[in-house]
């Protein structure tokens, strides 16, 4: 029932607040539906339009990229420079500290 009372209270409340309008502004609201509508039904067209483009778009993109990718050589060991082949190690290192203190044990003697 009182799904019943609502709908009738709605009814009656719209009734009245519609009494009071002439036709005129009735068809001059029914106009600016129309043309809302119409310019909601253009955006969506608008929209779709423009989602297809950026899908297209971003495939294109993928596919310069794999191009891209695969024209790139893979990239190379860089070359041993002539510092590295003279720097010495930590085994280098010691064993010249060790000729050193017994290079100055021999001349102490």
């Amino acid at each position: 029932m009182s799904l019943r009372k609502l709908f009738l209270g709605t009814t009656l409340a719209l009734g009245l607040a519609g009494a009071g309008c002439s036709t005129g502004e009735l068809d001059k609201t029914k106009a600016e539906l129309a043309q809302a509508n119409q310019d909601r039904d253009n955006l969506k067209t608008q929209l779709d339009a423009t989602r297809a483009q950026v899908t297209a778009l971003q495939n294109k993109v993928t596919e310069l990229d794999g191009k891209l990718a695969a024209a790139q050589p893979a990239p190379a060991k860089p070359p041993e420079t002539a510092h590295a082949a003279v720097t010495p190690t930590k085994k280098d290192e010691k064993a010249a500290g060790k000729a050193h203190k017994t290079g100055a044990k021999s001349q102490k003697g």
